[in-house]
């Protein structure tokens, strides 16, 4: 699937409307320093989704977009699809989507990756372990350069 999304705001402003997000996921405010806003204004970027069922599903899908010249995403972007597209679980037809980013952050001391999860009524932005995103829900988010779009 893919879709275009603003991804110039700041970090706070990227996790405003999610006060659970702010509530349950401390760590996603921690690692905002991680992944600086771009000093461009009215940033839009073609996202490409992508998914895989198996182990190491996220590495899977890293290496199969490298070759095609799709870029890691970083959290700012994927928050950002959480909040313009509320209807992406209906698009990918699923109860429950999970976006993630694909560029890996800091988290716990390890590797981690920060995800937006969306269903009819919930948008959840959270960071979790590499390992925790090998499941069907899962969607992993790649950014198309101007020149291939």
């Amino acid at each position: 699937m893919l879709i275009v999304s603003r991804t110039d705001c700041d970090w706070t402003e990227a996790l405003s409307g999610t006060d659970e997000t702010k509530q349950n996921y401390p760590e996603v405010l921690k690692i905002g320093s991680q992944f600086p806003s771009s000093e461009q204004k009215n940033i839009s970027e073609t996202i490409a989704l992508i998914r895989y069922f198996r182990l190491g599903a996220m590495y899977v899908a890293c290496d199969w977009a490298r070759p095609h010249g799709l870029q890691k995403t970083t959290p700012r972007e994927v928050f950002a699809i959480g909040k313009q597209y509320p209807k992406i679980y209906a698009d990918l037809e699923q109860e429950l989507t999970c976006v993630v980013a694909t560029k890996k952050c800091k988290f716990q001391g390890y590797d981690g990756a920060c995800y937006c999860w969306r269903t009819c009524d919930e948008l959840r932005m959270g960071v979790g372990f590499l390992t925790d995103f090998d499941t069907e829900e899962h969607w992993y988010s790649f950014s198309i350069p101007p020149s291939i779009v």
